[in-house]
């Protein structure tokens, strides 16, 4: 394998582990009820309040950060794993041809 390709793959896996891991403990903790519920957030919304005037950096950066994460791999071309495994040429060879 070319060392790009290497890259990618290693990039598309670590990607999908946290993206994996963020999903399982967040919903070990909240179950997806809850969390469509408007009285989930209606109760604690004093919290989310409060944590938002005290933590604005933290805040700030703990959105910033899992948006860079979501949209890097898709604009570096590994969003897709099959992208990520057959490479680009993969496109080139279902081009329709004229």
């Amino acid at each position: 394998m070319e060392k790009t390709k290497k890259i990618k793959l290693f990039i598309g896996l670590s990607y999908l582990l946290i993206v994996s891991l963020f999903l399982y403990f967040f919903f070990s903790k909240f179950s997806l009820q809850e969390i469509t519920s408007y009285d989930f957030l209606r109760n604690n919304r004093s919290y989310l309040i409060e944590l938002k005037n005290s933590n604005l950096f933290l805040v700030s950066i703990s959105f910033l950060f899992p948006t860079m994460l979501w949209v890097f791999p898709a604009e570096s071309g590994v969003g897709c794993a099959q992208k990520a495994v057959r490479g680009p040429q993969s496109a080139q060879n279902h081009a329709i041809q004229p």
